[in-house]
């Protein structure tokens, strides 16, 4: 049987007729701002060059700086500058595996104590070269005069405030014709580089780069991220080559712990949540009915007890993770210089819109209160 036709006026002989176009338009933003919104936007800068202040309580521990002591020797030397942490009466303890002998300084010169082994009812051990002593205690003599002041200095730390620009120019009659979903042209496409630049701050507060010159004509400003204050000299940072485990991140925990720290929130991206989301996956069991498959982990309850919050950002580095205390950290707008759109005068048929904002992060006690770990395995 062939193929029908017709000969009156079919839909496709029409001229004119509309097209049959969603008023919704859909896009894929990668707008992704995942750490900047859990650690939030406060304050101001008053300056290009942010600054603040940090006072810490004097350290607990110190460290042989020599090559170890046997069970009888009654000199510890320890780090430039360890000596003046203790006094007279001093009791420390090698902190260890396996080491409970207790010692106390009976004199002081600079970086060389005179120590008493094995106080109490401990006894003389060997201790290793770089051995790390904990002050147990600094007691009183009755009737002894006032101690030494070890009142501490505060720390000024600092960051420069970098700026987000980018610029919307529609030409007079674009903005006139009517569109599908889109009132206005200068409002999508502002609103559409908003998000674009709040990403470009999210990326900054992670990945940033100070410029080691100060900003001048030729130098910009931009400011420091999270990885490089977390992996300052003397801070918790890690980058031996390994795979991301429990045990890893007790570990980095650990070290912030010790300092004082106590980190609620680790910060990765998709490979190194692949690894987490594995933890114990052995254990999982998918409930009867359920028709759904695989695990994905939210928090991480650490060996010392703190439940850490997991939050997937996509600018982390695929061999980082970040384990940061959310309440030391801010991004800080220069005052009067939030993110926002103003209109810039026509220089020709065409409405110009600028949307500009100027910030930097402020990392509080960046060598105590966090952690980083770079250099992981990357899983396949």
């Amino acid at each position: 049987m062939a193929l029908a036709s017709f000969a009156g006026l079919a839909n496709y002989d029409l001229v004119g007729a509309r097209e049959d176009l969603s008023d919704v338009v859909s896009e894929i933003l990668l707008g992704d701002k995942s750490l900047l919104a859990r650690i939030g936007i406060g304050g101001e800068a008053t300056n290009v060059k942010h600054e603040w202040l940090e006072r810490s309580l004097n350290a607990i521990n110190v460290t042989d700086s020599g090559s170890g002591i046997d069970a009888s020797t009654t000199t510890l030397t320890v780090s430039s500058g360890h000596g003046n942490r203790v006094r007279i009466g001093t009791l420390l303890r090698d902190t260890a595996q396996g080491k409970t002998e207790v010692v106390q300084v009976t004199a002081i010169s600079t970086d060389t104590l005179t120590v008493v082994r094995g106080y109490g009812s401990t006894s003389g051990q060997t201790h290793a070269a770089s051995a790390t002593f904990r002050i147990m205690g600094r007691p009183k003599q009755s009737g002894e005069d006032v101690s030494a002041d070890h009142s501490t200095v505060r720390t000024r730390r600092s960051n420069y405030c970098q700026i987000f620009e980018d610029a919307v120019i529609i030409a007079g009659d674009t903005e006139a014709t009517t569109r599908a979903g889109v009132p206005s042209e200068v409002a999508l496409q502002g609103a559409d580089r908003l998000i674009e630049l709040m990403r470009e701050l999210d990326n900054s507060i992670i990945m940033g780069v100070v410029n080691e010159t100060a900003p001048s004509d030729t130098v910009y400003r931009s400011m420091s991220g999270l990885i490089e204050w977390l992996t300052l000299s003397n801070g918790n940072s890690n980058s031996t080559a390994e795979s991301l485990s429990e045990d890893v991140l007790n570990t980095m925990f650990k070290q912030s712990f010790d300092d004082g720290g106590n980190p609620n929130l680790l910060v990765c991206n998709q490979s190194q949540m692949k690894v987490i989301s594995t933890f114990n996956s052995d254990k999982v069991r998918i409930a009867p009915g359920v028709n759904m498959a695989g695990t994905y982990v939210t928090h991480f309850m650490t060996s010392l007890g703190q439940e850490l919050e997991i939050i997937l950002d996509r600018w982390v580095p695929d061999d980082t993770v970040l384990m940061v205390d959310t309440t030391r950290l801010l991004a800080v707008p220069m005052a009067g210089r939030g993110f926002g759109m103003k209109v810039i005068a026509p220089t020709g048929d065409a409405e110009k819109r600028q949307i500009l904002g100027d910030y930097t992060l402020e990392c509080r006690n960046p060598l105590e209160a966090h952690a980083i770990h770079t250099n992981l395995n990357i899983p396949s």
